[in-house]
């Protein structure tokens, strides 16, 4: 029998995409808001690279239903037009890495509230659809 442990740390089965967050003291009263269709806790991992104090506030699967799923820039869409949430700016920091998904005063709340207009949304679309209007 050969060994396999180099192929299992390289092949990862399906891993439904996850919306997470994170907070970090680097970029204090900011909440990262991203997606994944990695393991969780490797893509925060990564993040460590740049953010070695990250704390996760919030993880949750990306899907609407069993079949459908939803990215993070939708909830960037909410958190921006909706909540009038501040992104990061490149010029709001010196000499720390950038990430254009972090937002001012956000709470894991808001993300939640995000998720549920999302899924409001897709199924109000899906009951206008499954009317037949052409009479």
């Amino acid at each position: 029998m050969q060994d396999t442990k180099i192929l299992e740390d390289l092949i990862i089965g399906r891993v439904e995409p996850q919306i997470y967050a994170f907070t970090t003291q680097t970029v204090p009263n900011y909440l990262k808001v991203g997606d994944t269709y990695r393991p969780l806790e490797i893509r925060l991992d990564e993040w460590r690279d740049h953010f070695p104090n990250l704390v996760k506030e919030y993880s949750k699967v990306a899907k609407v239903d069993n079949e459908t799923f939803f990215r993070d820039f939708a909830i960037h869409d909410y958190l921006e037009g909706d909540l009038g949430k501040i992104r990061l700016q490149r010029f709001d920091i010196k000499d720390i890495y950038y990430s254009k998904e972090l937002f001012k005063d956000t709470k894991t709340k808001d993300v939640d509230n995000a998720i549920k207009d999302i899924i409001n949304e897709y199924q109000k679309m899906i009951h206008e659809e499954s009317y037949d209007d052409s009479l």
